[in-house]
């Protein structure tokens, strides 16, 4: 079994009691097809990149969890005949981000303009390469 993330956008004007209809619905849509469900997190009302089925908003709902790769398409034919469903995504997430958090990348260390600038690194300067030569 696989680790799937699902990313649920609802319409902005669904009601607490409809919304929470709906995430059971599809609760047991995921169960139905033998998933399971790892982590919930509810994002609330939030804009959209480009209009949805006339809505600039919508109510973001974000599921983690499990199931056969073979009963993914099982699950997107339920997803599609699910009212009140504006869009979804379901995508595989990697098993390094399911087991551990990801740690920033370090950063090289920063080169100021003093250290730039440090008479060892500046090229010598000497009265004779100042003056041009001209070639006749």
């Amino acid at each position: 079994m696989k680790v799937y993330e699902g990313i649920f956008i609802f319409p902005p004007e669904v009601t607490p009691e409809a919304f929470k209809q709906q995430e059971r619905q599809l609760e047991d849509l995921i169960k139905k097809v033998k998933g399971a469900i790892l982590q919930r997190m509810e994002w609330g009302r939030k804009p959209l990149g480009y209009t949805v089925n006339k809505f600039k908003e919508g109510y973001f709902l974000i599921l983690d969890f499990e199931l056969d790769p073979l009963k993914v398409n099982e699950l997107r034919m339920g997803l599609e005949l699910q009212e009140g469903l504006m869009k979804y995504m379901i995508t595989v997430k990697q098993p390094s981000a399911a087991k551990a958090p990801a740690k920033a990348p370090e950063k090289p260390p920063e080169k100021t303009f003093e250290k730039a600038l440090e008479p060892k690194d500046r090229p010598a300067v000497t009265p004779a390469s100042r003056t041009k030569t001209s070639s006749h």
